[in-house]
C-alpha cells in the first residue's frame, strides 16, 4: 500500500515538472493570444490650445473715497447703470463742518487786516506826497529869497563901488560912504541868511522823501496781508474740497459691477475700491497661457472663441500683446485679444469664455487612438510587442486629433509595433503572436 502511494506522488511530481518546464509557451501554442498591431511611425499634429478666458471692459473705473467718513447713503446696486458725475455714496465727516467754520472767521480777520493795511498805505501815501510838496515850496521860496538877496547884494555893492571916487573927490560926505557900505554889509548877511534858509528847506526836503521808506513798510504790511487772505481762502478751499470729495460720483458711465460698501460703514483714503463700474461698449478678452508657449504668442495670432452664452456662435479674435500675470506663481502670461468685429450685447466684463488657439505643429511620434488603453484613473498606456512579449507603456500625450495621439520620441520610437484592440487585456510581459 505504502510502495503504490509513493509511486503515485512520484509520478504526480514528475508531471508537474513537465507542466512547470512547458510553462514558457511558444508563439505556435494554442494558449497564446493572436494579436493585431500597427507600426509607430514619426509625425507632427497642429498644436491646438484649448483655453478658459474671460471678457474683460476696456473701460472700467473704481470709486475710492479720498477722505475718511461714515457712509451716510449709498444709491446703486450691483448691476444698476449710471452715468459719469453721478453722485452714488455720500459721506458724513462733521469734523470739516466745524473746520470750515474755524476757517471762514480766520479768513474774515485776515480780510479785514488787508483792509486796514490799505488804509494804512493810502494815509502815508498821502502824509509824504503832502510833506514833499510842501517842502518843495519851501525849496523853491528859499531858492527866490536867496536870487533877491544875491540881487540886493549885488546893488549895494555896486552903490558902496560908485560912492567911492565921489567921496575922494570930496562931492559926497563920508556918512553918505559909510552908509553904502554898511548897507553892503547887511544884503551880505541876508544873502547868508537866505542861503542857509534854502538849504534848510533842501534838508527838510530830503527828510521828506525819504518819507517814502514810510511807503514801503506799509506795503510790505499790505503785501504780508494779501499773502495771509490768500493762505486762508486756499486753506479754507482745500477743506471746501474735502466736503466736496464726501460726496463720491461716478468716473465713468456704466455699469455697477460690485459694492462692497453699506450705509454707516468707516472708510479710510486708500482702501479698496467701493464700487466697480464697467462700461461694455469696447471689449477685449483675457486668457492665461502657459508660460511655455509664450514665445508662440505673437500679436496678429487669431483664436476661435466660443461661449455658453451662444453656444451657436464662434467669435475669431486677435492677439493684441501679452504682460506678465500678476501672479508669479502660476507661471502663466496674460495674452490680451481685441474682436475683429463687434461682438455680441450679450457678451459683457466677466462673461467667461473658451478660446481655441493653432500655435504651429509638434513634432513626434503618432499611436493610433484604439491602441491607447486605460483610463484617467488609472493613467493612459499602450501594450508595445517586442520579441513577441508585451510591454505595457504609459502614455503622455502631446497632442491629439481625431485618430491619433502625438507622443514623445524618448517614450516611443518610430518602427515600434503596438496592439491595437484588446491591449488592456494583455498583461506587462505576456507572450503574444502577432497576426500576420
Amino acid at each position: 500500500m505504502n510502495t503504490l502511494f509513493h509511486r503515485v506522488i512520484y509520478w504526480l511530481g514528475i508531471l508537474l515538472l513537465v507542466a512547470g518546464c512547458n510553462s514558457g509557451d511558444s508563439p505556435d501554442d494554442p494558449g497564446v493570444p493572436l494579436v493585431e498591431v500597427q507600426t509607430l511611425r514619426n509625425g507632427s499634429l497642429p498644436t491646438e490650445l484649448v483655453v478658459s478666458a474671460e471678457v474683460r471692459a476696456l473701460n472700467r473705473a473704481s470709486v475710492n473715497p479720498s477722505t475718511s467718513g461714515m457712509v451716510e447713503v449709498v444709491l446703486p446696486q450691483e448691476g444698476d447703470r449710471v452715468n459719469q458725475g453721478q453722485p452714488v455714496i455720500w459721506l458724513k465727516n462733521p469734523s470739516l463742518k466745524a473746520q470750515i467754520r474755524e476757517q471762514q472767521a480766520s479768513l474774515e480777520s485776515a480780510r479785514a487786516s488787508e483792509q486796514q493795511a490799505r488804509a494804512n498805505l493810502r494815509i502815508t501815501q498821502a502824509e509824504v506826497e503832502n510833506e514833499v510838496a510842501q517842502a518843495k515850496s519851501q525849496v523853491e521860496q528859499a531858492q527866490i529869497a536867496v536870487e533877491q538877496a544875491q540881487t540886493e547884494v549885488d546893488s549895494a555893492k555896486n552903490a558902496v563901488e560908485r560912492k567911492t571916487p565921489l567921496y575922494k573927490e570930496k562931492v559926497i560926505a563920508l556918512t553918505e560912504l559909510e552908509q553904502a557900505r554898511l548897507s553892503w554889509e547887511i544884503k551880505k548877511d541876508e544873502l547868508r541868511t537866505a542861503r542857509s534858509k534854502l538849504e534848510s528847506a533842501k534838508s527838510s526836503l530830503a527828510n521828506a522823501r525819504k518819507g517814502t521808506n514810510k511807503v514801503d513798510l506799509q506795503e510790505a504790511q499790505l503785501s504780508a496781508a494779501i499773502a495771509d487772505v490768500r493762505k486762508s481762502q486756499a486753506a479754507l478751499t482745500s477743506i471746501q474740497d474735502q466736503v466736496d470729495e464726501t460726496v463720491l460720483k461716478a468716473p465713468i458711465s456704466g455699469v455697477v459691477v460690485s459694492r462692497s460698501v453699506e450705509p454707516g460703514q468707516s472708510v479710510e483714503p486708500g482702501q479698496a475700491a467701493l464700487l466697480t463700474i464697467v462700461n461694455n461698449k469696447e471689449l477685449e478678452v483675457q486668457a492665461p497661457v502657459d508660460q511655455r508657449y509664450a514665445l508662440s504668442l505673437r500679436p496678429g495670432l487669431e483664436a476661435t472663441m466660443t461661449s455658453l452664452i451662444h453656444p451657436e456662435k464662434k467669435w475669431t479674435i486677435t492677439l493684441k500683446e501679452t504682460v506678465p500675470s500678476s501672479d508669479a506663481q502660476t507661471n502663466t502670461v496674460i495674452a490680451r485679444f481685441r474682436f475683429s468685429e463687434p461682438p455680441a450685447q450679450a457678451l459683457v466684463d466677466g462673461t467667461p469664455v473658451q478660446l481655441r488657439l493653432l500655435l504651429g505643429e509638434t513634432k513626434g511620434v503618432l499611436i493610433p487612438l484604439e491602441a491607447v488603453h486605460g483610463s484617467a484613473s488609472i493613467g493612459k498606456f499602450a501594450a508595445v510587442v517586442s520579441n513577441n512579449v508585451i510591454d505595457r507603456r504609459a502614455v503622455n500625450p502631446l497632442m491629439k486629433n481625431e485618430a491619433h495621439v502625438l507622443v514623445s520620441a524618448s517614450d516611443f520610437q518610430e518602427g515600434e509595433q503596438v496592439v491595437l484592440e484588446g491591449g488592456e487585456r494583455l498583461t506587462e510581459g505576456q507572450r503574444v503572436k502577432v497576426k500576420p
